[in-house]
């Protein structure tokens, strides 16, 4: 049987070798843990042999434990601080890494290392700790500088695709509008989409101190009224151009007059009236079409001539006339337009 002697030396041992497993602390913890542990238990196993709770060798102990076990929490905090440590500035160079090409990564990682940041700030077992208030102020910095540039590659990444978007859907309505066939339609809804495209780039002020940001809204700015009127007009001719069928045949039928004893007054009168009804009605609907108003004056012009072989003199005139304000209105809107694209062009310049 022991006697408090032999466990006074057992636990003097003990000493030795819980304070060389601190000595190599950061190799084996958990072997640190065990032996703490194991001076405990002989501790309180051997308590009536050591004299009891009172006893000096008992209340010696006890307080030996309870200074190493406040060492062991220190240790363990800077071990697993060091740990985080190095988590935490490989998270961060793992973020700078990853750009410009992988930003969804690099926001991963920054994520990470702010939740290692968050941690030491806030959890009263590291705050105290004087590796983590020596870091902690350098690494705040140094995050909030990465995470900057994180930002701004994926403004810059998501303005260039928005930019590239706006820019072939302007191509698009370019192509839509140019060549022999003009698909008004066509345009009409790529420049709809180039509108949206470039919304985001509109409505966000981070965006706008991008160079090629601004560069595309200008272009954009300059083209939206150009491509409208365009696309305004095409459709208007589009229209125009099956509206004005009946009117084509009426005149077809007013040009194979020459004789108007052949053909009967009545009937080239009935076929002029016919002629200028339609004319009536697209008038009003294409003021605004410079083809419409030029082949409207060639229609006056022919039923000004069969007013003529009909001895209609005084109508004959008042359709002159109409066939020169149509001809003066087209070149009115001619003047008009060129103006306005050479304002646009100055305003390109």
């Amino acid at each position: 049987m022991s006697t408090a002697e032999d466990v006074v030396r057992n636990l003097d041992s003990q000493k030795r070798w819980i304070g060389m497993g601190f000595e190599s602390f950061d190799r084996d913890p958990s072997g640190v843990r065990n032996k703490l542990d194991r001076f405990k238990a002989t501790v309180e196993d051997n308590l009536a042999v050591l004299g009891g709770d009172g006893a000096p060798a008992v209340v010696d102990a006890r307080a030996y434990l309870a200074a190493q076990e406040l060492l062991y929490t220190q240790k363990d905090a800077e071990m697993k601080a060091d740990d985080s440590i190095r988590r935490a500035q490989n998270q961060l160079r793992y973020a700078e890494n990853s750009l410009p090409n992988n930003v969804d990564s690099a926001r991963r990682y920054i994520d990470e290392a702010t939740k290692i940041a968050d941690t030491f700030s806030n959890d009263p077992s590291y705050v105290a700790l004087p590796v983590v208030q020596n870091f902690l102020p350098g690494f705040l910095a140094k995050l909030k500088e990465v995470t900057a540039t994180v930002d701004k590659t994926a403004l810059s990444a998501e303005s260039e695709n928005m930019v590239r978007q706006t820019r072939s859907y302007l191509r698009y309505v370019e192509t839509a509008l140019s060549g022999s066939y003009v698909n008004a339609e066509s345009a009409d809804r790529y420049l709809k989409d180039a509108l949206k495209a470039s919304q985001p780039l509109r409505d966000d002020p981070r965006y706008l101190v991008i160079d090629d940001v601004v560069a595309c809204l200008n272009e954009l700015k300059l083209k939206e009224p150009e491509y409208s009127q365009k696309i305004k007009s095409a459709m208007l001719a589009a229209a125009f151009d099956t509206d004005v069928q009946p009117a084509r045949s009426a005149r077809q039928r007013l040009d194979q007059i020459h004789d108007v004893s052949y053909h009967g007054a009545d009937d080239c009168r009935r076929l002029a009236a016919n002629l200028e009804k339609h004319l009536s009605n697209l008038q009003e609907k294409y003021s605004d079409l410079e083809a419409a108003r030029i082949e409207i004056s060639a229609m006056h012009r022919a039923i000004e001539r069969v007013q003529k072989l009909l001895g209609d003199d005084a109508a004959a005139q008042k359709t002159a006339e109409a066939a020169k304000l149509a001809l003066a209105a087209a070149a009115a809107s001619k003047q008009q337009q060129q103006a306005e694209e050479a304002a646009r062009a100055a305003a390109a310049a």
